[in-house]
């Protein structure tokens, strides 16, 4: 096997599959490189929680073979992967980043990962989330993960190993999974392209839920067009996911490098006031606009007021359905969990049901100021993050209603919205602080535009660098 070099294993996925294809390297070399690279950089990162060589290497194998037997290149072939671990894999153990699962193997597979696999990709491993995708400030059991740009900040929550290892070149691309923010927000913090697909567009079938109104898997790759590449094998209807559209779809990938036919692109003005965002994400953002307005889209501030509460509304309605699923474990082991998302758990038992049913109409309202939006602005552009990745520290203990109010009703959530509206919404790189890091700038769609959105950040990376980043480690 050829060990490859740095510059190769950092390349985007689009780059790495023409390489493959044209054989100036091959996916077995590919496959050991990547995981030569994770045994240096995994100890600091704590990015994997599970690595499967042996059964990459077999499978990189048995793909070379089938080329020697005349067999088409399939749109994946040879590209090694990582998934967040609240997928079901058959050959290796699903923690959902919990000790409660710590020994526990499916004896199925998620239908993204057999999408995947059978579009020739290489699982090689599971990546480190908070714990069930919710323990955001518990004790990481695997291990804290750690953000490539400093290993002192947060790579972003929950899906955090997925964000680190794209960032860091551990695999050609990961899937994460989204319920508020959980692709968008380790995207935007490590400095990686990331989806929220419209809901609808990927099963859900053989993953680990925490909301049925708002989970969705989405891919974290290093550009926009690997966005595309990715999405075209894991989107479509599954009989085994009663939620999936049946609706024919678009090539994504064939389609990414057209302009978009939109005209107008409204700032989300609520996400761009202060004191609520950094000052140097503001300027970030700002500056990226002129990009649109030179390839000729017209920019204009535009009030979106339900995106201030959207993501309190999200986290309401997605904490109460999280307890229909962990309702018997938390009466029986509670002290299984962590602290914290046991006080999120039990938080949501003492909703009843008025407020559940006011949430409902809550969550009604935003949804037609955001119909509305879309009638005058085809796609809205905002922060990922108003502030930059924190610092890695426990979160403090809320012992008085103001603590509470303070830490999530009155928290911004730029992510909020696409999840509470079913939107596409993507981060992109888009700049970088004073302190060397990344800023995401969100482009979100209305429902089932996500090729439009692809677009956009795909004409936006055409024009900057900020992708190309790549973090010292």
């Amino acid at each position: 096997m050829v060990r490859l070099p740095t510059e190769v294993l950092t390349s985007s996925a689009s780059t790495l599959r023409t390489l493959i294809q044209t054989k100036q390297i091959s996916p077995v070399d590919l496959v050991s490189s990547y995981i030569e690279r994770i045994e240096q950089l995994n100890p600091t990162l704590n990015a994997f929680i599970t690595t499967i060589p042996d059964s990459a290497l077999k499978t990189a194998r048995n793909l070379e073979r089938s080329l020697l037997q005349g067999n088409r290149y399939p749109p994946l072939f040879g590209l090694p992967y990582a998934i967040k671990d609240a997928f079901f894999t058959s050959d290796a153990s699903t923690t959902a980043g919990s000790r409660i699962l710590s020994s526990y193997t499916p004896n199925t597979n998620a239908t993204v990962i057999e999408r995947l696999n059978s579009a020739g990709a290489i699982l090689i491993g599971k990546l480190n989330m908070t714990e069930f995708g919710m323990g955001t400030g518990d004790y990481f059991p695997y291990g804290t993960p750690r953000n490539p740009w400093d290993t002192n900040r947060s790579p972003g929550f929950s899906s955090s190993g997925s964000g680190i290892a794209t960032a860091a070149s551990l695999c050609a691309f990961s899937i994460a999974e989204d319920t508020g923010g959980s692709v968008r927000i380790p995207a935007s913090h490590c400095g990686a392209t990331g989806l929220r697909p419209s809901q609808g567009l990927v099963s859900r079938h053989g993953s680990i839920p925490i909301s049925s109104s708002f989970d969705i898997a989405g891919p974290i790759t290093k550009t926009a067009k690997d966005v595309a590449l990715v999405m075209d094998s894991i989107t479509g209807y599954d009989p085994l996911d009663p939620s999936t559209v049946s609706t024919k779809l678009p090539s994504f990938f064939s389609a990414v490098d057209d302009k978009p036919t939109i005209k107008r692109i409204g700032l989300i003005t609520e996400m761009m006031e202060e004191p609520y965002i950094d000052q140097e994400i503001g300027t970030a953002i700002y500056s990226s606009l002129d990009i649109f307005r030179q390839e000729g889209f017209t920019v204009e501030p535009c009030s979106l007021p339900a995106s201030t509460d959207a993501m309190a509304v999200v986290a309401a309605i997605s904490e109460s359905e999280a307890l229909t699923v962990h309702s018997d474990t938390l009466k029986q082991t509670p002290e299984s969990y962590g602290k914290l998302m046991r006080r999120r758990l039990m938080a949501a038992h003492l909703i009843p049901s008025r407020v559940y049913q006011h949430l409902l109409q809550i969550k009604q309202e935003m949804l037609d100021q955001i119909k509305e939006c879309f009638t005058t602005y085809q796609l809205l552009v905002c922060p990922t993050q108003l502030q930059p990745a924190p610092t890695i520290v426990p979160l403090e203990d809320l012992t008085t209603e103001k603590q509470a109010l303070s830490s999530y009703t009155l928290t911004r959530g730029p992510t909020g919205l696409a999840a509470l509206g079913g939107c596409p919404a993507i981060s992109i790189p888009c700049g970088t602080t004073s302190s060397n890091l990344p800023v995401g700038l969100q482009i979100i769609g209305a429902p089932f535009q996500d090729l439009a959105v692809m677009q956009l950040a795909n004409l936006f990376q055409q024009h900057s660098s900020w992708h190309t980043l790549l973090p010292d480690i």
